[in-house]
């Protein structure tokens, strides 16, 4: 820990998933008040979490500062960032032009593929949790949900966290979460960059749960033809209900980028099963 207490008298400057927003100085409070949550049922304690973002240290992830708890609650204390949200890029600009939305996933699948090696799922990836630092670098924000996984295993069965538009299909149903919940919310993401739009818009959760796990959503070529088909084929893989056909980790997303970005071909999942599979 660095600071040992939390700063005294912040000023308050809004709300995460589970944690009111404060900020002193260049520094950036997350409280999370034992009031949110009534008996603790999401599993999620302030060392726990503390301990796993501090074994993270990525250019393109929020830096933690310090970590703990008080009589009141728990607390995380991370760098304030002076840029805008990639949520408010998308509301005041509209679509990203193709290269910029993938240079941007590209960096933030850098940040989560570190966040991954080390254990840690981010679980709530959206444009919202996405700032520009000073000089225009993506960093990853807000890790209130993020799981241990080196702790736990893997994220328990039951719980459906994360913000509906992203959600992975085995959030919805209550499943196991690994690696692959967080390159199906990037995929969510990127494909909002590009076409202005999450893929699935429901008029109801109920509704988006289940696009999200028939894999129904517009192809991104009828809202956004500019779009590189390679660029689309990465998507589409990201966004595959299975998770035997999406991609198995983020980095195995950096190196297809990486590919398509050079002029090459995004890989295809291998559709057949092995002999003896």
């Amino acid at each position: 820990k660095l600071l040992g207490s939390p700063p005294e008298h912040p000023q308050g400057v809004g709300r995460g998933a589970l944690a009111g927003l404060a900020g002193a100085d260049q520094r950036l409070v997350l409280a999370r008040d034992r009031r949110l949550v009534p008996g603790g049922g999401l599993d999620l304690a302030g060392d726990e979490v503390g301990q796993a973002l501090a074994r993270v240290s990525h250019p393109h992830v929020v830096t933690l500062l310090d970590f703990g708890s008080t009589p009141r609650g728990l607390y995380l204390v991370m760098e304030r960032l002076a840029g805008e949200s990639l949520e408010q890029r998308l509301l005041q600009g509209g679509p990203l032009p193709a290269d910029e939305a993938a240079q941007v996933l590209l960096e933030l699948c850098e940040g989560v593929s570190a966040a991954h090696e080390v254990g840690v799922l981010h679980r709530d990836l959206k444009p919202a949790n996405v700032l520009f630092d000073e000089e225009g670098r993506a960093k990853l924000v807000d890790f209130g949900l993020a799981k241990d996984t080196f702790r736990t295993s893997l994220t328990k069965a039951g719980q459906i966290l994360g913000t509906a538009f992203y959600m992975s299909p085995e959030l919805w149903t209550g499943g196991l979460v690994d690696a692959r919940s967080d390159v199906f919310a990037l995929g969510a993401t990127l494909y909002h960059l590009l076409a202005g739009r999450p893929p699935f818009r429901g008029e109801d959760v109920h509704e988006i749960a289940d696009q999200a796990c028939a894999g129904d959503y517009p192809p991104l070529r009828e809202l956004a033809p500019q779009v590189p088909p390679e660029l689309e084929r990465l998507i589409a893989r990201m966004l595959i209900p299975s998770l035997r056909y999406r991609y198995t980790s983020m980095s195995e997303v950096v190196a297809d980028l990486e590919r398509v970005l050079a002029g090459g071909r995004a890989t295809l999942p291998c559709l057949i099963d092995p002999p003896g599979g």
